[in-house]
């Protein structure tokens, strides 16, 4: 099993831990890494004279807390302060000094947290420069301040030493253990992305800085000047070749090295000659904020390129593999109208390499009357106007086969280099074409079909009609004179013949009234459908008062349509609920109201109604749901509502129960 599988195993069970476990198991940690730090801070500073050099622990504890919730926050503050003052009491501190010195860090750090969270812009810390500047480097050195001040307090209070000698002591050595430490610990606590890939590179970077370093204090003693130098070129290399992660990895070991070799007499500051400890101890933490600042921006500033370049990289990946996988044509043309780039689905549609392809006019690939309808037309207004939309092509492939195409192109931004090219799409259209060719047949064969039916509508008006009226005319004609010699057979012979010619009128009459409901040319005009239900009461009034029937009509308004088609509606739906109702007080109630840009008719009544299964079948054709013996009728009259209704972009529908009545339910439009 591989290193990084067994991290993953390790972090699996961590995270079956319960949420107290897994918060005391960091809490432990970070008290154990905050104690051996407070304790190698205080080493050194013993070792220096009581000039303190370095102080790490309180840059471990502000990279936990940067992103750490509010109430493990108050966790990690109370176990530090307890570490701390363990530290302190293992060096022999008092321990009102231990409380009071524990008290300054918790302090500088909770100043800090502030700082940082409040500065820091949308990002993380090291996200950028901006906010490398703006949180941390504000947060490093003004939080040691607010720490400097309670610790130089309480050192001078309680052991009579000088208040600003420990201040500056104290502020000095902590800006320059936050800058230091900081890095590494919040890479460490957070790992961020590419902390893992980079762990071979910072251990080259950290073994290049010890020999480095050493040799140079080997071979150079005396020329300070060259062995920082020689740093500078050493950290230049670790910030080209690693992350941030990498560079604040090497930032730290080489304080921890150049500090212990100060601290012994040794190295590029420690050998210094004619300087005490504590002038060598502050050489030491210029030198390393020098070193380790510009290095760690440089770094920041590195990395976002390389993150923006692979994002770019990333983006010209993706824009590359929709443009060759893309299921149209796609080519970019230049500004002296040569083809530069193809898409692979173009290659593969027109049959061509890459290479017979690129170079090549646009229009090489067109037909010959396409070629000069693009440069008479299309390719003055594409330079004038800056794009083109649908344009109607004939492409030809390689093998000679023709197809249409639509092409909509702009023109791209100019380059860098002051050129500018267009991109274009280019859709096969054949089968669409071929589509919109049989539809026009279609649609011809339909125009023909209809200049058919209103001839037929003609000849059925005039010509079917006249032999029909003769028929009838010339039996009432022969029952009249001849009614005694044909006897009764005969008679009813002659009455069945003249009904039948009769009924054949009426059935021609309303095939006329149907055709012209979906072919009439409408004339459309504002109807008061009130004055149409009063004259279709003035035209059945014999069969209203006969039947006594009751209509009760609420407000109707006025409508857009063909008012002669319109009062055919009204005239066969009122004939309807008349003829099929037998109670003995018939009513009708006529009712409109508004819905949208429509008005919603609805006419009841209360006559025989209609068995619901039969509700769709009684709008067709000749449709009829009772014989001739029982009711009269052709059968059409619905169908001829219906039509109309559609013609006026309506609908009609009808609520009926056997016994019960009918109510039909129309819309008509609102407006013209």
């Amino acid at each position: 099993m591989t290193k990084e599988a067994n991290a993953n195993e390790n972090l699996r069970v961590f995270d079956k831990l319960s949420e107290t476990a897994r918060l005391a198991l960091r809490a432990f940690a970070l008290a154990l890494a905050y104690f051996i730090a407070a304790l190698l801070g205080i080493e050194w500073t013993r070792e220096a004279g009581n000039v303190a050099a370095l102080w790490p622990p309180n840059a471990i504890l502000l990279a936990v807390l940067v992103y750490a919730t509010p109430g493990h926050r108050i966790v990690f503050f109370s176990v530090c302060f307890v570490a701390n003052v363990a530290a302190n009491l293992v060096y022999g501190s008092l321990i009102v000094v231990s409380l009071l010195l524990a008290t300054a860090n918790i302090v500088e750090v909770a100043v800090g947290l502030y700082l940082m969270r409040k500065l820091v812009r949308e990002g993380e810390v090291f996200g950028d420069v901006t906010n490398f500047s703006r949180s941390f480097l504000v947060s490093a050195v003004s939080a040691p301040a607010a720490g400097a001040f309670v610790g130089a307090c309480t050192i001078s209070y309680m052991m009579g030493a000088s208040f600003f000698d420990v201040f500056k002591t104290w502020w000095i050595a902590d800006v320059t253990g936050l800058i230091i430490f900081f890095p590494l610990a919040f890479f460490v606590v957070h790992r961020t992305e590419g902390w893992s890939r980079q762990v071979s590179t910072m251990a080259r970077a950290v073994a290049l800085v010890i020999v480095v370093a050493g040799s140079a204090w080997v071979l150079l003693q005396e020329n300070v000047f060259v062995v920082f130098i020689l740093l500078q070129m050493v950290f230049l290399w670790v910030v080209f070749q690693s992350s941030v992660a990498g560079c604040s990895l090497a930032v730290s070991v080489m304080g921890i090295v150049l500090t212990f070799l100060t601290l012994k007499g040794l190295g590029p500051v420690g050998s210094l000659e004619g300087l005490s400890i504590a002038e060598r101890v502050q050489n030491l933490q210029i030198t390393l904020v020098a070193i380790a600042v510009p290095m760690l921006m440089i770094s920041i500033v590195l990395s976002r390129h390389r993150r923006l370049a692979a994002a770019l990289m990333e983006s010209e990946k993706r824009y590359r593999e929709l443009y060759d996988n893309s299921p149209v044509m796609l080519h970019s043309i230049g500004k002296d109208g040569k083809l530069i780039s193809v898409s692979e689905f173009w290659l593969r549609k027109m049959g061509y390499t890459r290479e017979e392809v690129l170079g090549r006019s646009s229009t090489d690939f067109l037909t010959e009357q396409s070629r000069e309808y693009a440069k008479a037309e299309v390719i003055p207004r594409f330079i004038r106007e800056g794009e083109i939309t649908d344009v109607e092509y004939q492409f030809v492939k390689k093998d000679g086969e023709v197809f249409d195409a639509l092409m909509s192109a702009i023109q791209e931004p100019a380059v860098g280099d002051g050129t500018s090219r267009s991109f274009a799409v280019v859709t096969d259209v054949t089968k669409q074409k071929q589509s919109e060719t049989a539809l026009a047949q279609t649609v011809s064969e339909l125009e023909r079909s209809n200049r058919d039916l209103q001839q037929f509508a003609y000849v059925a008006s005039h010509d079917l009609q006249e032999p029909l009226r003769m028929v009838a005319s010339y039996c009432d004609l022969l029952k009249l004179r001849f009614a005694e010699k044909l006897g009764d057979d005969g008679r009813e012979f002659i009455d069945f013949a003249v009904d039948g010619a009769r009924r054949m009128q009426g059935l021609i009459n309303d095939l006329l009234k149907y055709s012209r409901a979906g072919n009439h040319e409408y004339q459309t005009t504002a109807v008061d459908l009130e004055e149409v239900v009063d004259s279709v009461r003035r035209d059945l009034s014999a069969l209203i008062d006969e039947r006594g029937v009751e209509i009760q009509c609420s407000d109707l308004p006025t409508i857009w349509g063909d008012s002669g088609q319109i009062r055919l509606v009204f005239q066969n739906l009122i004939h309807n609920a008349i003829k099929f109702n037998d109670a003995t007080d018939p009513r009708i109630d006529i009712a409109a109201e508004l819905e949208g840009g429509h008005w919603k008719i609805s006419i009841d009544d209360n006559g025989i109604g209609i068995d619901p299964q039969h509700a769709d079948r009684i709008f067709d054709v000749f449709n009829r749901l009772h014989t001739r013996e029982e009711y009269s009728g052709t059968g059409i009259g619905l169908a001829i509502v219906k039509r109309v209704i559609e013609r006026h972009n309506g609908q009609i529908a009808l609520t009926t129960k056997a016994g019960k009545g009918t109510r039909f339910t129309f819309t008509l439009p609102r407006e013209q």
